[in-house]
């Protein structure tokens, strides 16, 4: 997320403008420099597996493991979170897209379908769906689901943005109006991903501050 600001703003942020800390000057030794991206460890080293999630659930983490440590190869799921999620999703009208804080979702249905911004449905599934059956909508932590990454046209955005105009027959641009902090909601997880950002159809390069 530090993407989406400066190095200065990071710092204030840090060290001086944070409402829930004691102003204090930014640390100037042992501390390294901020540079003016955040490099994913990818970008710095070969990784053999990722393990997502915020944090990765536990039993994705015994799926991966134990097969690693008994020399096999872990064989773990491609879906997305919408594969786990036990609600119902429907073609509903409605003209307004809610924040998460807003009303209370019905419990059974999707939360696409109710006008919410759900990530689910472009997210990895590693985690059970979790927090769509806690009443949370999917906020993208397993990172991009596999037809996001395999396909050069699809991004997180674009297909937020038309699943939730072809649920409700919104017009495309009456949903993206509505959607008022795209870098937080929709790219909170995947802004560090070079994979994602050299997307052509990404807004990533649109947002970050380099």
């Amino acid at each position: 997320m530090a993407d989406l600001y400066s190095p200065e703003e990071v710092s204030a942020r840090s060290f001086s403008d944070n409402p829930s800390t004691e102003s204090s000057e930014q640390p100037s030794e042992v501390v390294p420099k901020l540079l003016p991206i955040v490099h994913p460890a990818g970008d710095m080293a070969e990784i053999d597996y990722y393990l997502p999630g915020c944090p990765p659930k536990e039993n994705l983490i015994k799926d991966v493991l134990v097969p690693l440590i008994n020399g096999d190869s872990p064989n773990v799921p491609k879906k997305s979170v919408c594969a786990d999620c036990s609600r119902t999703m429907e073609h509903v009208e409605f003209d307004k897209v809610h924040r998460r804080i807003e009303g209370e979702p019905d419990p059974d249905k999707c939360f696409l379908s109710q006008g919410y911004v759900c990530m689910g449905s472009v997210t990895l599934g590693r985690c059970g769906a979790l927090c769509s059956a806690a009443g949370v909508p999917c906020h993208g932590c397993g990172g991009p689901s596999m037809d996001i990454l395999r396909e050069p046209s699809h991004d997180v955005y674009n297909c937020i943005i038309n699943r939730i105009s072809h649920l409700s027959k919104m017009p495309h641009k009456d949903v993206e109006k509505q959607l008022y902090d795209i870098g937080h909601i929709v790219y909170g997880f995947v802004i560090g991903s070079t994979i994602m950002e050299d997307k052509k159809v990404s807004l990533i390069p649109q947002l970050v501050k380099k």
